[in-house]
């Protein structure tokens, strides 16, 4: 008699051994840290870029999420996600916890907006705490640049939609592994 499964995992250096017995045989995969790390950030709870914006800007959001998802790229966008019933609070409040990024959509109605103020606060927070999110700032229309994120370099979609999303894509493309 046998019995199928785990027998045990081991670490050297940058990589994990993993010794498995499946139907009586015998078996043994190697990857490397990098894999597993990028694998357990995205086991649960659904990592995506959280799309912040005012819904006075939701025609240009709607097609930059589509945009996105067309690159294989997981976006948080409230219309797509966000169901009657549901409580508008806590969805978004999972989205900015569970976030990958947050893709500030920089407007004259967004930078008055109380939602996005919140939405930027958070992923400051968890920015400066634990450097885990990345902000990715577009700007859609010449405005006032909130004074807090004036230094990071923002993709610039009132020149060109098009060389604003390749730049937001290779951005976000160079800090993550997407297919």
């Amino acid at each position: 008699m046998h019995i199928d499964g785990f027998i045990e995992i081991k670490r050297k250096h940058n990589f994990y051994t993993i010794e498995l017995l499946d139907k009586g045989k015998h078996s043994v995969y190697t990857i490397s840290k990098q894999d597993v790390d990028f694998k357990k950030k995205n086991i649960g709870i659904k990592k995506s870029f959280f799309l912040s914006h005012s819904s006075n800007d939701k025609e240009f959001v709607n097609r930059l999420a589509v945009d996105l998802s067309n690159q294989n790229l997981p976006v948080f966008f409230d219309k797509w996600e966000i169901n009657v019933g549901d409580s508008i609070v806590e969805k978004i409040n999972i989205a900015l916890e569970s976030m990958q990024g947050l893709i500030l959509i920089i407007s004259s109605n967004s930078i008055n907006s109380n939602w996005v103020k919140k939405e930027l606060s958070s992923a400051l927070m968890q920015s400066l705490s634990d450097n885990s999110i990345d902000i990715y700032p577009i700007l859609i229309e010449y405005c006032n640049i909130p004074l807090i994120i004036r230094d990071l370099k923002y993709a610039n979609f009132v020149e060109s939609y098009e060389n604003g999303l390749t730049d937001l894509i290779n951005s976000i493309r160079s800090k993550f592994i997407y297919g």
